[in-house]
């Protein structure tokens, strides 16, 4: 499989599909299975640092926070980015 690396460009130009931007409210309802998750990862690994990439709204991001792990994340998304909780 090769790899492709994103650098300038938009995200479709290297084929990635872009971000739907109706229904960000309707994400709203995914956010206890992102807490559930970090949950078990917080449970089961020993971590201090996460790095979401495609982080898409921030849910996951949100949910490591309330457990006092140091996260970043990277979205490619403009749309995805602007309604971040």
């Amino acid at each position: 499989m090769e790899v492709q690396y994103v650098s300038g460009g938009t995200a479709s130009s290297v084929g990635i599909k872009p971000f739907a931007t109706e229904n960000f409210a309707a994400r709203e309802a995914f956010r206890p299975a992102y807490d559930r998750v970090a949950d078990v990862l917080v449970a089961t690994l020993d971590f201090t640092t996460v790095l979401d990439v495609g982080c898409g709204q921030g849910f996951l991001i949100d949910a490591m926070l309330s457990h006092g792990i140091d996260v970043q994340g990277i979205e490619l998304s403009p749309a995805a980015v602007e309604n971040a909780s």
